[in-house]
């Protein structure tokens, strides 16, 4: 099969980002999971000794960090590639959106009744009015594009035909008589299942997202070492303890 994202593996580029986060990633992750000391290495030359394994960590973190800017520069062609696989996955489900005309006539402009349209997203009223009107007098499938802004805004793009290019834009955050916050979460929550089915089933998705997920692991360990909880806990301190004497002076 011929990826659908392609470029992937014939980006140069891509794939020397990703191989240099995914290595430096692993590498600290080790690291940090398996508590290892590195107390000394060979060379063909001379010997180096590690005195303080904690600074070569520090290294590694900003270096993991470094290297996953850089890959996100490379990658974020693709991401768009990603996102429209499984949002287009999403939306030809048919318990996400179901239209169609159960009039036996497939040519012409039908009545209202003649039209059938269900799935979750037809809970949304415009979504639901659109879908019929569309279908009454066209009997191609009806096609939305879904954009992503943020963490918490979902909007749905839909071109009429007589519109020349200016879409009608349904903002799913939003309120409104039929379609309540909590399936406007439901839908987030549906997300996630269809990202999950397209790492499964494309394996172009998953070598796009997996260096992303190997660095949030490697440095998570990292933060929750004893020595970094240590420090930024008196950094804590010390900003609670600014704050608390600002305040004095400025009663």
């Amino acid at each position: 099969m011929i990826p659908i994202i392609s470029g992937v593996y014939g980006n140069e580029q891509f794939v020397s980002a990703r191989k240099m986060l995914v290595v430096l990633s692993v590498l600290f992750l080790a690291i940090n999971v398996s508590v290892a000391k590195l107390l000394e290495a060979n060379t063909f030359i001379f010997k180096v000794s590690f005195e303080n394994s904690y600074g070569l960590n520090v290294l590694l973190f900003f270096g993991v960090i470094v290297l996953t800017v850089r890959y996100y520069s490379v990658a974020n062609v693709y991401h768009r590639a990603a996102f429209k696989l499984w949002s287009d996955s999403m939306l030809s489900d048919r318990n996400m959106l179901l239209c169609f005309r159960s009039s036996n006539s497939l040519n012409g402009p039908v009545e209202r009744g003649d039209v059938l349209v269900d799935g979750f997203l037809a809970r949304h009223p415009y979504i639901k009015e659109i879908a019929i009107n569309h279908l009454m007098v066209n009997p191609r499938p009806l096609e939305f594009t879904y954009q992503s802004r943020g963490l918490l805004e979902r909007h749905l793009y839909y071109y009429p035909s007589d519109s020349q290019g200016v879409p009608v834009i349904i903002k799913l955050e939003e309120k409104v008589t039929g379609w309540t916050r909590k399936d406007f979460y439901r839908l987030l929550l549906l997300e996630s299942k269809y990202q999950v089915l397209c790492a499964f089933k494309r394996h172009e998705f998953l070598e796009i997202r997996l260096p992303y997920f190997l660095a949030l692991i490697s440095i998570v360990y990292f933060l929750a070492t004893e020595q970094v909880s240590l420090f930024l806990a008196s950094k804590i301190v010390i900003v609670f303890n600014f704050i608390d004497s600002l305040s004095f002076f400025l009663k």
